[in-house]
């Protein structure tokens, strides 16, 4: 099973942030981002706006098929270092299809998350899990398929993109996890750019073809 990149072709600037260092928060509470989820085949789309602020909110597939919970959490871990989890789970199979690729990403849609601090993406991952909490696929580390990992800009991999993870349907995916490692750096904070969204439609740009790993663990 082969993870590519898929893009979406909109425009974009990148944002910036200013740090210390100290376990400041990152991720600016209560400001906006979208997750964006598609089937290639089954037709389902879900291009999700949450407020980042620990409150789990609800929202459905365009197609009304499913219930979808969008939450998101950041832990301190130490020497400069945080854990920021975005995790949208389903009250049903999210992909359908069999083998069906799955199109993943955050602010696709020029909603990334907003920084405070300036930061440099070490490890971003997503993963894939049944009912139970068990791992289907991961990703493994996709920074080197992020434009901007250091400064991180908080768009995953950037406006008008996101990954694929092929082999995903029909496999019982109701939960998914986006899970980035950052260090703080210093600096002062830039301007934030505008964001011109230009959707022109999907093209297939095919990248960096790490196999996803699937290993049998609970979260």
């Amino acid at each position: 099973m082969k993870k590519y990149l898929l893009s979406i072709l909109f425009l974009a600037t990148t944002l910036g942030a200013w740090t210390s260092a100290t376990a400041a928060p990152v991720v600016l509470t209560g400001s906006t981002y979208s997750v964006y989820i598609a089937g290639t085949q089954s037709g389902l789309v879900v291009n999700g706006v949450t407020n980042f602020d620990m409150v789990p909110e609800f929202a459905f597939s365009d197609d009304g098929r499913l219930l979808l919970t969008l939450s998101e959490n950041e832990t301190a871990l130490g020497g400069g270092q945080s854990r920021i989890r975005l995790s949208v789970s389903a009250d049903g199979d999210i992909f359908q299809i069999a083998n069906e690729t799955a199109v993943l990403g955050v602010g696709v849609d020029g909603d990334g998350l907003d920084l405070l601090t300036q930061a440099s993406l070490n490890n971003a991952e997503i993963t894939l899990y049944d009912v139970t909490g068990q791992v289907l696929l991961s990703s493994g580390n996709l920074v080197a398929d992020v434009p901007n990992p250091n400064p991180w800009d908080g768009f995953f991999p950037a406006p008008g993109n996101a990954f694929g993870i092929a082999g995903a349907g029909g496999i019982g995916v109701s939960m998914i996890t986006f899970d980035f490692i950052v260090t703080q750096l210093g600096g002062e904070i830039p301007e934030p750019g505008t964001v011109a969204l230009g959707l022109i439609g999907l093209a297939g740009a095919f990248a960096a073809r790490r196999r996803p790993r699937k290993t049998p663990a609970s979260i």
